[in-house]
């Protein structure tokens, strides 16, 4: 049986990805508030927050190294390679990014897929997935966002992993060219409120 408990916050190890080409789009706003609410609930959680645009982070190449006793992780060791442990070792991974065609952005996915050489069996039995996003459409169906929340689901589950929190915004193409959530303030509010929720909790181990 799994008991829920509230972690200690000095243990509590958040690693987070911003996934737009936008370093002050609406994606970066929502990110920053919601770790607001995280800081002003857990100051003294470790918060690592990675700008994808500016790393150096190929292709995954398929070659198996890293899952062939070769390796424990992968053997490219471009800007990934040193990213990798924060990644395992984190309570909380928060991936933050715009949709682009119906599906996270490039940046986002390209970092996901080479996050298959990180080495399982260092990876935090508990961890959480957390998803934030920012979209051009009139609605969840029109942006493709169950298209993107139906790989991050997969992602988690393959890592053993709780999707434990998502967050959504949406406007008309033309807003969204102009960064809107940095005026939005009820979007701001309401991600900052949800980053104030976040709790650990025990969970299944990652096999």
């Amino acid at each position: 049986m799994c008991m829920n408990v509230h972690a200690n916050i000095k243990n509590m190890k958040i690693f987070a990805i911003q996934g737009s080409p936008n370093k002050k789009g609406s994606t970066a706003h929502l990110l920053e508030n919601y770790l607001k609410g995280v800081r002003e609930i857990h100051p003294e959680a470790e918060i690592q927050e990675v700008f994808l645009q500016n790393r150096n982070i190929g292709y995954c190449r398929g070659c198996q190294a890293c899952k062939s006793g070769k390796s424990k992780r992968c053997v490219f060791k471009d800007d990934i390679y040193d990213l990798y442990q924060d990644f395992e070792e984190a309570d909380v991974f928060v991936i933050a990014s715009p949709i682009y065609w119906y599906d996270v952005s490039g940046q986002t996915k390209v970092f996901i897929d080479r996050l298959y050489g990180s080495d399982f069996n260092n990876m935090h039995p508990n961890k959480q997935i957390v998803l934030l996003t920012s979209y051009a459409g009139k609605t969840i169906e029109e942006a493709g966002i169950n298209s993107a929340i139906s790989i991050i689901e997969r992602f988690a589950d393959f890592f053993g992993a709780q999707f434990k929190q998502k967050y959504m915004v949406g406007t008309s193409s033309k807003e969204y060219y102009d960064s809107p959530v940095k005026n939005n303030k009820i979007a701001l509010k309401e991600v900052y409120e949800l980053g104030k929720q976040l709790r650990l909790e025990e969970t299944k181990s990652f096999h």
